[in-house]
């Protein structure tokens, strides 16, 4: 994995999604949390506020990375097709 640096507008763009997604993100998962607690069913509320909570880590990770200047990516390099 190599790291590439980012430019102004490139930091800006991630930094806005990553805000976007941090707040989403947790807002949802705090209100499927108080669902649970109002009783609503156990599994499909503790899933959606778990896909929540890691929406909101990567809009985290996208945040420390505009701030950062920096981001890691993976070299999209020669696969063989799927199918």
């Amino acid at each position: 994995m190599t790291e590439r640096v980012l430019r102004t507008s490139m930091r800006v763009l991630l930094g806005l999604l990553g805000v976007i997604a941090f707040g989403a993100g947790a807002v949802t998962a705090l209100s499927e949390f108080r669902a649970l607690r109002d009783g609503s069913a156990l599994v499909p509320t503790l899933l959606a506020g778990v896909v929540c909570v890691v929406a909101a880590v990567g809009g985290v990770l996208l945040m420390r990375g505009a701030l950062r200047g920096r981001l890691t990516v993976r070299r999209p390099g020669h696969r063989p097709p799927i199918l």
